[in-house]
């Protein structure tokens, strides 16, 4: 969402004082106009409260619209289920960090790049036998990423555009690696990794992302011994193959 104020303002009244504050209204490129009440507890020493911010918008972005009470969630500008249906996870990517779809040069570079962070550190491995084999697969996932910090924070400067740009590479490429362990661990299956590099094929992350999630919330643990749970689309024992990094 990009606000900006337009001149105009919004006056509130407080009842028992003389207090007239007038805040800037915030005008965004799509859904309803915003008060800005920054300013409000210095101009008049009250508070908002909106629990849960239901009613607070909390940041400006250009690169999500949420609109919860209408199912709108759009990235960039496009509704998320068209672009599931019609891109790869690759290029959802690189729309989410660069603001346009790429070309086909600028796909083909794209996931030249993402193939070489793919392979995750080998002690990572350990996280995963921390966690029931029936955990929830989201409460996997975030714990494995949020691990990450502790392997790649040497010399990495968020001010640094090109710091950045390397951060976010090497965690949109270990994601489907990452679901895809987490799917074999739930599985009581041996994590295979390969360091063998090859050219990665532009659907396969969003298969092994996406379709490895909704295999995971079908195959949880519902009593059955592991044994019994281990059939799976070979699709979905894929993995990304590149080298550390």
């Amino acid at each position: 969402m990009s606000a900006t104020a337009n001149l105009q303002i919004a006056e509130i009244g407080i009842s028992g004082g003389n207090i007239r504050p007038e805040l800037p209204l915030l005008r965004p490129t799509i859904g309803p106009p915003m008060v800005d009440v920054r300013d409000l507890y210095k101009e008049t020493g009250y508070f908002t409260y909106d629990p849960g911010l239901g009613e607070t918008g909390i940041c400006r972005s250009t690169i999500t619209y949420v609109d919860g009470d209408n199912g709108v969630l759009l990235y960039r500008g496009y509704p998320i289920d068209a672009l599931v249906e019609t891109c790869s996870y690759l290029e959802i990517c690189w729309l989410l960090l660069n603001g346009e779809l790429p070309t086909a040069a600028q796909l083909d570079r794209f996931i030249y790049d993402i193939t070489h962070h793919t392979m995750v550190n080998e002690q990572l491995h350990a996280i995963y036998r921390g966690f029931r084999r029936d955990a929830h697969p989201m409460a996997v996932m975030c714990g494995v990423v949020g691990a990450l910090a502790a392997f790649y924070h040497d010399g990495l400067d968020i001010f640094d555009p090109h710091h950045r740009m390397i951060a976010s590479h090497r965690l949109v490429a270990k994601m489907p690696t990452i679901a895809a362990m987490a799917y074999k661990y739930s599985q009581g299956a041996a994590f295979r990794l390969s360091a063998q590099r090859s050219r990665l094929p532009r659907k396969l992350p969003q298969y092994a992302l996406f379709g490895t999630l909704r295999a995971l919330q079908r195959c949880r643990h519902r009593g059955l011994p592991v044994s019994s749970r281990r059939a799976a689309s070979s699709r979905s024992r894929r993995f990304v193959r590149g080298r550390p990094g």
